[in-house]
């Protein structure tokens, strides 16, 4: 009786790119610092392009909206099958910033009309100013309490070259 060993091949993806990675990764998931950096700046990102008042393309405030009165909510649960007081919407009004003639809104800033998604094109001409919007933006968030990440200028512009550096650069300079 004989017995094969068999080898006990498994192979794993970088949750980034999907491309090969050892058992260990880089911070457990990536193939490459690069990759780990990218996939942070990303996720801060989203929270631009989950924000409907701001421009993703350069963290401009399109939109301000002002919470309802105690009155408004109270009509919104009574007409709407609203569950909860605290469902209830504001009102929201655009910003100068927002281009009022146009509809969808247009940022004034840089011209981005898909206000959810960043305009490469866009970024590419203004990339300073953008990159600029965009750590205000950031930094905005955090005093709302919606991320917890400190990001160094300093850093963040030196690895800024053109658009798609943006994720690259805002990973590489988030402290801790």
């Amino acid at each position: 009786m004989s017995i094969r060993n068999q080898s006990n091949s498994h192979t794993y993806s970088c949750e980034y790119c999907n491309g090969p990675r050892t058992k260990e990764g880089v911070n457990g998931s990536f193939c490459s610092e690069e990759c780990h950096d990218k996939h942070r700046g990303e996720n801060l990102l989203t929270y631009l392009e989950n924000d409907h008042r701001l421009c993703a393309n350069c963290g401009s405030k399109l939109k301000v909206v002002e919470p309802p009165t105690q009155a408004q909510l109270v009509k919104i649960q009574g007409y709407h099958s609203t569950k909860s007081l605290e469902d209830g919407g504001g009102y929201q009004y655009k910003t100068p910033l927002a281009d009022a003639e146009e509809l969808p809104t247009v940022c004034g800033s840089c011209g981005n009309c898909t206000l959810s998604k960043p305009f490469p094109e866009a970024q590419s001409i203004f990339l300073r100013e953008c990159a600029r919007g965009i750590l205000a933006s950031l930094r905005e968030k955090r005093r709302e309490g919606t991320h917890d990440k400190t990001i160094d200028d300093e850093t963040f512009f030196e690895y800024l070259e053109t658009p798609d550096d943006i994720p690259l650069a805002l990973g590489r300079a988030i402290d801790g």
